[in-house]
């Protein structure tokens, strides 16, 4: 049975506590039509990363897996 769900903590290191801690991301798979959905939930982001600098991350994260796939596929 193929994964459907994939947890991993990322761990950030900095002197500055705003920019340090660990965070949860949770990525879940589903049939789609003519694909996969791909969700993804992250928990505990430090406070010091932006809003839109965590989006920007995300949205290269899937960018990157979108390569990947079609590139095996």
């Amino acid at each position: 049975m193929p994964a459907e769900r994939v947890v991993h903590d990322v761990v950030f290191a900095s002197d500055d506590p705003a920019y340090a801690g660990t965070m949860r991301m949770t990525w879940s798979l589903a049939p789609a039509d003519g694909g996969t959905r791909v969700t993804f939930r992250a928990d505990d982001v430090p406070p010091g990363i932006s809003a839109q600098d965590h989006a920007d991350g995300l949205a290269s994260s899937l960018a990157q897996l979108a390569v990947l796939v079609e590139r095996e596929g």
